[in-house]
């Protein structure tokens, strides 16, 4: 029993570590390995189809259809073409337009087109397969952009389906292979099934590919795989079969000295459920090749996935072999019950034999047995018609679902109506001179609280709500299907629950629906506003403030209230706040009566500055008419001990170039409760003043390329160092120096240059490439050094310069810390002016552009002029 409780828990810490380390492990892709003394061999996987050659049909069609759903708003502007009133074969309830003027383009590529007025497209020339169609087309002034995979068959010859809601795909692709009609569905989650002659061949649940590959009706058996692999560079895996996960050192370990990819079937054990990932993390193995626990076998790591070395080890738990695997039943859960009118929602997931599921809401098709009572869409989306019963069936490949029974009833019966306040954020309407103003918030400042008083000023509105309770125990909001009245209509008017504020005095807003109607809601309309509270505090205050004052002791004093600590000769200003009984806010600093209750601490002049002149505790208000604030009280000492000194850079990254500065500040603590800048007073240090020092307080000067870390000191106290990173550039030989070909791009974190040595080019030639990226925001360091640059022609791409990696580093082969330079800030890369076939590029204006790896669109790019041999 211990050992399996031991082993039970393992396997779900595994789980849980390799949840999170998928991440850091940067793929989502998987093989494990046999003992060190197997050779390894790989076979490929099995698919669905025959393997054939894929070479484009010049005569065969794709064609297609894109409709969008019912959610997506549309002006007349945008051309989306309604569809016939029998609607479209195949299409799903809810779309009901054609996407018409859409652009598209295929795998990224030259092929590119647009959707006719009606949603319909043709595509020539594919091969058989798989293909990705990207789409782009403005609607109601929002850019809708997705991507419709698609499926051809071995005649180039597919119909397409895209059906498009905001945010979700759906597309179907209907093609033959072999003289068999296939079809393919893939969902928005990017699961997807594949039938042959309406048999399901191909199933994706999202983390494996069940395939049935002898055409039995059942998918094959899942091998766990007998091989491990490093990962690639890009942290991937050969397979969307595989995973790439961390190899600890140990069993429990939470260290990651290695990565390797593994079969998902691995981590899936038909004895844990359907619950995935029930197996341990696999972990190296001792220096004799042993296992950390019983059981548990010794497997190589390949250094490849095509390599048949043993470059590692790693122990990992046996594996079963599985039983062909059916497609047994399909569920639906939802809603059981829904009032007239009210929306709700549908699921069906596919149980397999293996005891696991599928969450196939988005390949199944849709059906209401009474559609006049309940209807569902192609999402699952349920919307209820009128009282009755109907069943809610969901069909996958032919299977059917047992129905589920869904009761629609009427609206229960009103029991009660309250009226109630929207609260909002009062507006910045235009207002009289003599009415008070609201104070502008700072311009990092949170949002002042919600509006939600029942006091407003002549020619203010005010939203209401009317909720209503049926005898149920259902509520739901009758806003707009409810009479409104205001008593006296003189004071004010209401419609669809807006209250406009007419005339002084006080009004009850009611409202009603048929024999039920609410209790009064007091308004009461002003012609100005009033004060209802003053607030007084310290501003322009750097000092840190703590909850209450320090005790002889050190510790703090929270019973003792507020207070802010001084010392002696410090000046602090002080502003003021009016809030008023309609909401709003004033700033009202220069107009209150400011007092010190102890001038020989603290005094402070009609405008709120304050000076500290002696110690002990006084409190400061403000008086503005007959309102007075609550006091803020202070300390003020003669002396205070520095006891903590920490320090950090003013703007951007830890990064400088040879020749620049970063600025930096110190800030001190101090035994009596606040801090203080103290850049000016500490003494500044570098640990390698060749790569940096400080010539002045705070001022950090580059002047070799290096790492070196800072710190500052005073009285005793030294800060944690931080590391700063000093750069140097590489030589660009400038046709022009004048006129150098530079493209710059920055945004909120990242700053971009790219350049090359010239702006134009004879045949033949080589393009001298060089890329700065920086980061622009702390934490300091390079977002990503690795920029991918292609080189096209207009729109076309002509040429891959460099894609995935991080191209050159400026030192030279060979040269003293080259290694240390490769991620340093500024990288180079070379193009020869040839296409990606290796031929010459024709005379002509090329566009290099550059794209980081996570962002996928180009954030750089520049120009350059080719000319043939002979100019």
């Amino acid at each position: 029993m211990g050992g399996q409780a031991a082993r039970q828990g393992r396997r779900a810490a595994g789980a849980v570590i390799a949840a999170l380390w998928l991440a850091a492990c940067g793929g989502d892709d998987l093989g494990i390995g046999a003992t060190p003394t197997v050779t390894a061999t790989r076979t490929p996987q099995s698919t669905a189809t025959p393997t054939r050659t894929r070479t484009p049909v010049s005569l065969a069609q794709v064609s297609g259809l894109v409709v969008v759903g019912s959610d997506v708003g549309s002006g007349s502007e945008d051309g989306l073409a309604p569809l016939p009133p029998d609607g479209v074969p195949g299409v799903g309830k809810g779309f009901d337009r054609g996407l018409g003027g859409a652009e598209w383009v295929v795998d990224d590529g030259a092929i590119r087109g647009a959707t006719g007025e009606d949603g319909r497209f043709s595509v020539s020339g594919l091969t058989p397969g798989r293909h990705a169609l990207r789409f782009t087309k403005t609607v109601d002034g929002n850019l809708m952009e997705f991507v419709v995979p698609i499926q051809v068959g071995d005649d180039g010859a597919a119909e397409v389906l895209a059906e498009v809601s905001w945010g979700l795909v759906r597309a179907t692709s209907t093609y033959t292979v072999g003289g068999d009609a296939m079809r393919a569905v893939f969902a928005p989650n990017g699961v997807y099934l594949i039938t042959r002659d309406g048999v399901p061949v191909e199933l994706f649940d999202g983390w494996r590919t069940l395939i049935d590959g002898d055409g039995d009706g059942r998918f094959d058996p899942q091998g766990c795989g007998t091989q491990l692999y490093r990962c690639n560079d890009d942290g991937g895996c050969n397979s969307p079969e595989e995973i790439c996960l961390c190899v600890p050192s140990c069993p429990d370990c939470q260290d990651c000295p290695e990565q390797a990819c593994v079969s998902r079937a691995y981590l899936h054990d038909p004895a844990c459920g359907p619950d995935g990932l029930c197996k341990a993390l696999p972990y190296q193995c001792g220096d004799d090749h042993g296992c950390a626990n019983p059981g548990d076998q010794c497997a190589c790591v390949a250094s490849c996935f095509a390599c048949d070395n043993c470059e590692s080890a790693a122990c990992v738990e046996p594996c079963q072999a599985t039983e062909p695997i059916d497609l047994l039943r399909v569920t639906v859960y939802g809603n059981e019950r829904l009032v007239t009118g009210q929306d709700g929602s549908a699921r069906a997931s596919a149980i397999l034999s293996d005891g696991s599921g599928v969450d196939v809401t988005w390949l199944v098709a849709w059906t209401s047995s009474a559609p006049a009572v309940a209807t569902v869409d192609s999402w699952g989306a349920l919307s209820a018609v009128a009282a009755g019963d109907t069943g809610v069936i969901a069909t996958l490949a032919g299977l059917a679902s047992e129905p589920l029974a869904l009761t629609v009833v009427e609206r229960p019966s009103l029991r009660h109506l309250y009226v109630q306040t929207r609260c909002y954020y009062p507006p910045d309407d235009p207002r009289a001179e003599a009415a008070p103003r609201p104070l502008p918030p700072a311009s990092d400042a949170m949002l002042p609280p919600p509006w939600c008083a029942q006091v407003l000023r002549i020619g203010a509105t005010l939203p209401l709500q009317a909720i209503g309770e049926f005898d149920t125990g259902y509520y739901e909001d009758l806003t707009d299907e409810v009479t409104w009245s205001v008593d006296p209509a003189a004071v004010g008017s209401i419609a669809g629950g807006q209250f406009t504020a007419l005339a002084a005095g006080a009004a009850s807003v009611r409202a009603a629906l048929g024999a039920v109607t609410s209790d009064a809601l007091p308004l009461t309309v002003v012609e100005q506003a009033s004060i209802t509270s003053l607030a007084v505090y310290p501003s322009r205050w750097a000092y840190q403030f703590v909850d209450g004052p320090i005790r002889a002791d050190g510790s703090v004093c929270f019973e003792c209230g507020y207070f802010l600590t001084l010392l002696r000769g410090d000046a602090v200003q002080f502003a003021a706040t009016a809030h008023y009984d309609t909401g709003e806010w004033e700033d009202v600093t220069a107009r209150v009566a400011w007092r010190s209750n102890a001038s020989g601490v603290l005094t402070v002049d009609a405008a709120g500055s304050g000076s500290a002149v002696g110690a002990g505790e006084a409190t400061v208000d403000a008086t503005l008419g007959a309102v007075t604030s609550a006091p803020v009280s202070l300390r003020v000492v003669n002396e205070a001990t520095l006891t903590n000194l920490s320090i950090y850079q003013d703007g951007a990254d830890r990064v400088v170039a040879v020749g620049g500065e970063a600025v930096f500040h110190a800030v001190g603590f101090y035994d009596v409760g606040f801090d203080r800048d103290v850049t000016a007073q500490a003494v500044w240090q570098s640990s390698d003043p060749s790569v940096g020092s400080f010539d002045t307080a705070g001022v950090f000067s580059g002047r070799k390329a290096g790492t070196v870390t800072v710190w500052a000191a005073l009285d005793g106290q030294q800060s944690p160092s931080l590391s700063i990173e000093v750069f140097a550039t590489s030589a660009l030989d400038y046709c022009d120096a004048a006129a150098i070909n530079r493209g710059e791009w920055s945004d909120d974190f990242n700053r971009v240059t790219l350049e090359s040595d010239c702006a134009a080019y004879q045949q033949p030639d080589v393009v001298e490439l060089r890329f700065t990226v920086t980061e622009t925001q702390r934490p300091g360091g390079v977002f990503d050094p690795c920029l991918d640059l292609y080189a096209y022609r207009g729109d076309t791409l002509v040429r891959t310069i460099r894609e995935e990696g991080c191209g050159e580093p400026f030192l030279p082969a060979g040269a003293p810390q080259r290694d240390d330079a490769l991620l340093k800030y500024q990288l180079k890369a070379f193009w020869d002016l040839k296409d990606d076939a290796g031929t010459a590029v024709p005379a002509g204006t090329y566009t290099i552009r550059g794209r980081f790896y996570l962002y996928y669109d180009p954030v750089v790019s520049i120009d350059v002029r080719v000319a043939g041999p002979n100019g």
